[in-house]
């Protein structure tokens, strides 16, 4: 789901570049809206990251338990 949104936000910076070569975007509009995607796109790899180590914790943690019990 997350790499979706990852996937719709460059989609988002490549439009921009096209509407601003093709004059339908002017450069400074162009200029704000790539810094706030590339502000976003910092804050969707942070819960990315967030999203993969928790998953990765839960698992350790259920091998552990299921270890536990079988002894």
């Amino acid at each position: 789901m997350l790499s979706h949104a990852r996937g719709s936000l460059y989609e988002v910076q490549a439009q921009a570049i096209a509407a601003n070569r093709l004059g339908f975007l002017d450069i400074a509009s162009a200029e704000h809206l790539k810094k706030r995607a590339t502000a976003a796109g910092r804050e969707l790899a942070g819960l990315i990251t967030w999203v993969e180590r928790r998953a990765a914790h839960g698992k350790r943690n259920s091998r552990d338990r299921s270890n536990a019990t079988s002894n």
